[in-house]
């Protein structure tokens, strides 16, 4: 009976070190692994220049896909399970404009040019209007500071190519650049190759450091196949897509005024089941915004914009649609606790459907 005790006493001892060795080896090994992968600025995760690099990755959706809660696909992108996420490069959208689900064209986007990436996952349709309700993911590129020049290439199975070129300059208080890139593959199935090319110009003047000037456009072109199942091959269904976007954004000290233009046609065919459609949008948007500090409140933001938009379908009329909307937003900070109240709204009216307001509280 003694010896029975002691032996139940002996292997539940040996159970809790064995847990609690368990534990330790997990904290002092594993949640190293674990560290924070960006810090936080009011709430929103912010991806420093230096913390991408320390990635390695080759393409954009690679690093996202580190950050919790958020997963980015080859032409998609989630923020908690929402696909109404807005994607801004330098201030210009890119998501697909003829995509219901929020698609976007990362094609547009190079990890070379990249400063720094903002990820906003508590909304932000307030500031930033439509199709932000999922989140935002603000992405910057890095300031023309000198010349740089870059080419890469890689090779793959099946006819697998990718080539990137990227020159930039700076001229006394004017930068410009070049990118261009061309990715091909012949695919694994019959019908199952892909082609894209992307092309962008961009230009920045600084008459001071508070006032500036910038104009960039891009043109990117897609044909594919669609091989199908299986089990039912579609051997002649092709893909032809067009985009082309530009914006000119002002900038005087706290004011900033945006003009944007995208225009995107998508077309799909397949002579077999006697398939040709066609998606064709086109937008045209202007924005004023200002940001007002004090004393009293840390920071106060308005804003006006008009946006006219067009589209046209097979077998549908073109369409046509403007949209007016102005938006403020407010924070201000506890003197006595570490605690900030920020609150905001916004206001829409269309010419087609009815107006409706969105408002914004946190605090951080």
């Amino acid at each position: 009976m003694l010896i029975s005790k002691i032996m139940k006493k002996t292997t539940a001892f040996v159970i809790i070190t064995e847990i609690m060795m368990s534990v330790y080896v997990f904290m002092v090994i594993c949640i190293p692994v674990f560290e924070v992968s960006a810090f936080e600025n009011d709430g929103n995760i912010v991806l420093t220049e230096k913390k991408i690099e320390s990635y390695n990755a080759g393409i954009i959706q690679d690093i996202l896909n580190q950050i919790s809660g958020v997963y980015a696909g080859e032409s998609s992108v989630s923020i908690r399970g929402s696909y109404k996420v807005k994607v801004l490069l330098d201030g210009r959208v890119i998501n697909d404009p003829t995509s219901s689900f929020g698609g976007v064209k990362w094609e547009a986007v190079s990890l070379k040019r990249i400063s720094k990436i903002e990820i906003i996952k508590s909304g932000g349709s307030v500031v930033y209007g439509d199709d932000a309700s999922g989140g935002v993911i603000v992405i910057t590129t890095k300031q023309i500071d000198e010349f740089r020049g870059q080419f890469e290439s890689h090779f793959g199975n099946y006819q697998t190519r990718h080539y990137f070129l990227n020159v930039e300059q700076k001229y006394s208080k004017a930068g410009m650049g070049l990118s261009t890139s061309h990715d091909t593959t012949d695919g694994f199935r019959t019908n199952d190759d892909e082609e894209k090319k992307q092309f962008e110009a961009y230009t920045r003047y600084q008459f001071t450091p508070e006032t500036g000037i910038s104009i960039s456009g891009s043109y990117l072109t897609e044909k594919k196949g669609y091989a199908g199942l299986p089990e039912y091959p579609t051997p002649n269904a092709r893909n032809h897509y067009r985009l082309s976007s530009g914006i000119f954004s002002a900038d005087f000290k706290h004011i900033k005024n945006k003009l944007e233009f995208i225009s995107a046609k998508k077309e799909n065919t397949n002579p077999d089941k006697q398939l040709n459609t066609c998606l064709f949008v086109e937008k045209i948007s202007n924005e004023l915004t200002g940001n007002i500090t004090n004393s009293t409140i840390n920071d106060i933001s308005l804003g006006c914009g008009i946006e006219y938009a067009k589209a046209y379908a097979t077998h549908f009329d073109q369409q046509k649609e403007t949209k007016n909307w102005v938006c403020g937003t407010g924070s201000y900070t506890l003197l006595t606790i570490p605690l900030t109240f920020s609150s905001g709204l916004r206001g829409v009216y269309y010419s087609e459907f009815h107006g409706y307001l969105n408002t914004e509280s946190k605090i951080i």
